[in-house]
């Protein structure tokens, strides 16, 4: 049973943990809000007679479903709506990533660099470092829920179906807070508990992708309700609630349900293992370990091999739904005015777009492969790596092969999977792959200045490499025209000069841009061998 004491020195833990996440919580909210902004600023300019037409084209397909929320002719008609509807899929992924960062931060990772530990030793309570990270998670995911609100209501839309959208989504939220809270206390490591809290995501996912696919279209094409399984999935509950249409706010009393259960859940467990420990035993390995898995380059596929999965295995996923629907997309956007003064619309160019699309999804990967050696900087285990004879340019060089290998072997299969999908020739695929290969040089340059900001400016690496890829979304060749941007802040981007058409970037520019990317991890590698360590 808990008791007062269980929760000591509560209120400090959740300074400790605001002043760690005060910037990491403003740029999280800054970045959403203006995605928020961008994204309904573009559907806001297509007609919604344009808007249903869109609808009938994809509702039809049950791949395109997949990333769809149920819908119906009068919800087409609301911006808000229409936003919730196309992009329910996004909002969920995020409120999923920044819940399970944050409450892992502050939980498994404090663990394994020793600080739990030293709290503890403090007067603090068994359960208030747990407490402090759900409450900051549960703060944050309010900052989260604040911005869609600014964002749509910026957009021209009903504040009263905004505000039960916004309060939703922070509910949503809350459930993938109370997932991770539960993860932490069954792995032993933080890459574990990170695996399993998106394992996690996946089935919410699955679960509801099922029940969409399977709903039935109405009879004009219009919209498609969904099927029960729906109801099996906190995404699907968000799905449901309709703000702009029925607003099914007693919805909500699932939600708060479920999240009371996973906190129990996870108070119960942290009672039930040693601190540093999961629930979950590590499994033993051998005996004796294979030649190449010797050295740094071996520590380092040990140690991010199951990241690499959980993000290869729903790239490759989306790009066969997507690759599979680019006939059903392509002729969609040829429909509508919006597209077609932007962008070249046809299922060939959606083809390119999502490859576009998914260079920048492979640039978050990459970026965090090369900045979680930065966390291992600050934990302790890189300080006993190169305690060995071990040279620390090695060190570096093996992760940042490992995500410029991964993030290649990335978009290739992206390419063929789209491209197999979609049945095209043996010149479309060509196209596809020089597609791929060309968006794989963005990824290399961005993800070399975040090398760059490790070597020179470890302490501000974390967040200026993620404003670099924050800059590079915005302003990409897909975002840059939807928000009207001016040329030269479009420029700021490299995907910009390379475009989403194979064909539209020159081979100097492209150079250039190899030239540049191999400057920066050059500067990186020589920053990182003449600075001190943790520094």
């Amino acid at each position: 049973m808990m008791k007062r004491q269980d929760f000591a020195g509560l209120p400090a833990l959740i300074r400790l943990a605001l002043r760690r996440d005060r910037t990491r919580l403003i740029v999280w909210f800054v970045v959403f809000t203006l995605m928020v902004v961008a994204i309904a600023a573009g559907n806001g300019d297509i007609d919604p007679a344009e808007r249903l037409e869109m609808i009938r084209n994809t509702v039809t397909n049950p791949g395109m479903r997949i990333m769809l929320g149920p819908v119906n002719p009068e919800m087409v008609g609301n911006l808000g709506a229409f936003f919730l509807i196309r992009m329910s899929f996004l909002l969920t992924i995020v409120l999923a990533l920044f819940s399970t960062g944050t409450v892992l931060r502050h939980t498994r990772h404090n663990e394994e660099t020793g600080c739990h530990e030293m709290l503890g030793a403090m007067v603090t309570g068994r359960f208030a470092a747990l407490s402090a990270a759900i409450i900051v998670a549960m703060l944050g995911n309010g900052l989260l829920g604040l911005g869609l609100i600014i964002g749509l209501l910026a957009s021209g839309v009903v504040f009263t179906g905004t505000l039960i959208a916004g309060l939703t989504y922070v509910l949503l939220g809350f459930i993938f807070t109370g997932m991770a809270a539960v993860t932490a206390q069954l792995s032993s490591s933080t890459r574990g508990a990170a695996g399993l809290a998106h394992i996690g995501l996946a089935i919410v996912f699955m679960v509801n992708a099922i029940g969409n696919v399977s709903g039935t279209v109405l009879p004009d094409a219009s919209g498609y309700d969904s099927a029960w399984p729906v109801w099996l999935s906190p995404m699907g509950w968000a799905q449901q609630v309709a703000p702009y249409d029925v607003a099914r706010i007693e919805l909500w009393l699932l939600f708060i349900v479920l999240f009371i259960g996973l906190i129990a859940a996870a108070g119960i467990l942290v009672n039930r293992r040693d601190v540093g420990q999961g629930i979950l035993a590590a499994r033993a390995g051998k005996k004796t370990a294979a030649p190449w898995l010797k050295g740094s380059f071996g520590l380092v596929y040990k140690l991010e091999r199951i990241s690499f999965l959980a993000w290869f295995v729903p790239l490759i996923f989306i790009a066969l739904i997507f690759g599979a629907s680019s006939e059903s997309y392509g002729s969609s956007m040829q429909d509508i005015d919006f597209f077609e003064e932007i962008f070249a619309a046809s299922a060939a160019f959606f083809r390119f777009m999502l490859l576009s699309l998914g260079a920048l999804a492979v640039t978050v990967f990459a970026v965090g492969t090369v900045l979680r050696l930065r966390a291992e900087e600050n934990g302790g285990p890189l300080e006993a790596v190169l305690a060995t004879p071990t040279h620390r340019s090695r060190v570096l060089l093996a992760q940042v092969l490992f995500a410029w290998v991964a993030a290649w072997l990335m978009m290739m299969v992206m390419a063929l999977g789209i491209g197999v999908s979609a049945g095209v020739d043996a010149a479309g695929m060509a196209e596809l792959i020089r597609a791929a290969l060309r968006q794989y040089i963005g990824i290399v340059l961005v993800s070399g200045g975040a090398v760059a900001c490790f070597g020179f400016l470890p302490r501000q690496a974390t967040l200026l490499s993620w404003l670099v890829v924050g800059v590079a979304a915005l302003t990409g060749p897909f975002l840059g025209p939807i928000l009207n941007l001016p040329d030269v802040l479009q420029s700021f981007s490299p995907f910009t000069h390379i475009a989403i058409m194979p064909g539209e970037a020159s081979h100097n520019i492209l150079v250039l841009l190899i030239l540049v990317a191999g400057v920066a991890t050059g500067l990186g590698f020589l920053g990182f061998s003449r600075r001190n360590m943790a520094f």
